[in-house]
């Protein structure tokens, strides 16, 4: 048995140890045991795959008016623990040096702020035209379905030019063949959410009744407005979801109110 040093040595985090194992197992055969045979009580229960470890790459953040002034070795997460799988999350990083010409993504696995403290599982390299920092604008996108597979994607925004990295969860299990099958079937889900027609359709709905309201009224419009379009940055489904009701309901009373 592993004592809680080798455990946090091997996992790179300390065990959970406020909850009873027994317990949770037991509740989880119940659960799952109602969930077959059907049972009422569960009937809006549903069981969803999620992913175990946060992962996300490396970068550097400026912390000072100086341009040398910055930390390197930094995680930033792209899909953070306990994200219902598959997804496919993105996230925009910039160049910080001048002339650079090449751009590193390294992806880790875990929970530090620190890269150090976390598990590398690869890296990708992008060429890119010199430049002064910040120039050149870089999409990175994760994709992660239920087998463990991790499709990683940067892309200049400039040019198009786009590297791919696919990390296994379990290497050499799954054939090439089947490989590009999973990826291709993760292909949806990697429309940004405010590329979507419906969002962007009420995008433009919401502006709409802005331009044409005055006062408080516009003022709420906007309100609503800002807290759905920061939801679709933040690619969160259920925030996305609730953001969404709030400004269809708030856009259906004042298109109701129009035609009293």
């Amino acid at each position: 048995m592993f004592q809680p040093a080798d455990q946090a040595l091997r996992f790179r985090r300390l065990p959970v140890h406020q909850i009873n194992p027994e317990e949770v197992v037991a509740r989880g055969a119940a659960v799952r045991a109602g969930m077959l045979a059907r049972d009422a009580g569960l009937e809006e229960m549903v069981m969803t795959d999620v992913a175990p470890f946060t992962l996300g790459i490396e970068v550097s953040e400026r912390h000072g008016d100086r341009p040398g002034e910055r930390s390197h070795g930094i995680f930033l997460p792209i899909i953070e623990r306990n994200t219902t799988i598959p997804v496919s999350r993105s996230n925009v990083v910039t160049t910080v040096e001048d002339n650079q010409s090449v751009l590193w993504v390294r992806v880790f696995q875990g929970e530090s702020r620190l890269v150090k403290d976390n598990v590398l599982l690869g890296e990708l390299k992008l060429v890119l035209p010199p430049g002064p920092p910040g120039r050149e604008t870089v999409d990175v996108r994760f994709t992660y379905d239920t087998s463990g597979l991790l499709e990683v994607q940067a892309k200049t925004i400039n040019s198009g030019r786009l590297e791919t990295l696919v990390i296994e969860g379990n290497p050499g299990v799954m054939q090439p063949g089947e490989i590009a099958k999973r990826l291709a079937s993760l292909a949806k889900l990697k429309m940004h959410p405010r590329d979507d027609t419906e969002n962007r359709a009420l995008v433009a709905r919401a502006e709409r009744l802005f331009e044409e309201r005055l006062g408080d009224t516009r003022r709420d419009i906007g309100r609503v407005l800002a807290v759905f379009i920061a939801a679709l940055d933040r690619q969160n489904e259920d925030e996305i979801g609730k953001a969404r009701r709030q400004l269809c309901d708030l856009l259906d009373v004042l298109d109701q109110s129009f035609f009293l």
